[in-house]
């Protein structure tokens, strides 16, 4: 009996999804289903701009900052490839090298807050470190929270603080400025 609850229950929420993106697909660009009109707001100025549709999108980015448990200058490099979801949220996979020479592979996730060309975010990524030096593996974390200018069609610029956090066989817990180029 139990079980054929949870397949009741399985089979209304996937239909409330399929309706849910069988109206989004009969929307046109810029309207919803019923034809409001969501590029411009109150007073009529078009909110657009901000280039962050959906589709394949690459991410480079530079942290300079420092180890506060050691006081060692932390330097890292990252390349993440993704996808840009809808304009407020993006996954992807990162490649990258850190604190003591560290390899890294990780999640990348960012979710924005605005669809203004000047858009406030939150950056997370999630993934392990590998170094011959440090004996294998171990856990990769960074967090914070940022600001990414538009500059062309599908081009921008992005600034954040963050604290990573690399710890293997040894530990490394740095706060680092990031600058970014998204394409």
């Amino acid at each position: 009996m139990k079980t054929i609850r949870t397949f009741h229950r399985s089979v209304l929420v996937l239909s409330i999804l399929l309706m849910a993106f069988t109206f989004e697909a009969g929307a046109q660009p810029g309207k919803s289903f019923n034809g409001n009109d969501f590029s411009s707001n109150k007073s009529g100025n078009t909110i657009g701009g901000t280039n962050l549709s959906t589709g394949l999108k690459s991410n480079v980015e530079l942290a300079i900052g420092g180890d506060i448990i050691e006081g060692d200058p932390y330097f890292g490099v990252t390349y993440s490839l993704g996808y840009q979801c809808n304009p407020y949220f993006y996954i992807g996979g990162l490649l990258g090298t850190g604190y003591l020479n560290f390899f890294i592979f990780a999640a990348d996730c960012r979710a924005y807050f605005t669809k203004t060309k000047t858009a406030p975010f939150i950056s997370t990524q999630l993934g392990f470190t590998y170094s011959e030096a440090c004996d294998g593996a171990g856990v990769f974390f960074s967090f914070g929270p940022g600001v990414r200018f538009s500059l062309a069609k599908k081009m921008g610029l992005s600034l954040y603080p963050s604290i990573k956090l690399e710890a293997g066989e040894y530990l490394g817990l740095a706060i680092a400025l990031n600058v970014g180029f998204d394409f």
